[in-house]
């Protein structure tokens, strides 16, 4: 309540956890996209998959739950907390390596980079490193960086095996 300056804690609960069935979609179609492409090598899947893995990385260090540490008792993690977070980065490498031929596509990359300049991206996606660079830098290793700083942390070989994905 910004007049009494008492917080809900519920609001902020809810927030979290619709953020948490949210993102959990999105990840899970961007597993189902990247297996579909491994699978039959259609390039409308992997085209598909490379965007969202990209688009993922360009957002994803932004998140944030530390406003709802108590969120599942697990707080510090992006999206999920700590716990939940190991999955996360581990399904977004996965996705990444699957879709990962597609950065060098003339078609991934025209698409790629016009999102970027609807989005006025620092990182032009010009070019396949260019999208490697994005991927790597915001998912592989921020996974690595959330593991050290323990917002990437579950049960024993939980954030080991997120990182080993990484």
């Amino acid at each position: 309540d910004p007049n009494s300056g008492t917080e809900f804690k519920e609001v902020k609960l809810y927030v979290a956890h619709y953020l948490y069935q949210f993102w959990t979609e999105v990840q899970g179609v961007a597993t189902t996209l990247s297996k579909a492409y491994v699978y039959t090598g259609d390039k409308r899947y992997g085209l598909a998959g490379a965007a969202l893995v990209d688009r993922w990385a360009d957002t994803y260090h932004q998140h944030d739950l530390t406003d709802y540490d108590d969120y599942g008792g697990q707080g510090a993690g992006y999206t999920q907390g700590r716990i939940g977070e190991c999955a996360v980065f581990e399904a977004w490498a996965l996705s990444a390596d699957a879709v990962f031929p597609m950065i060098y596509d003339s078609g991934t990359i025209n698409f790629l980079m016009e999102k970027a300049g609807h989005y006025g991206l620092a990182n032009d996606k010009s070019s396949s490193s260019k999208i490697w660079d994005n991927w790597k830098n915001n998912i592989l290793l921020e996974a690595y960086d959330g593991a050290k700083k323990g917002r990437v942390d579950g049960n024993f070989g939980f954030a080991q095996a997120a990182t080993t994905a990484a």
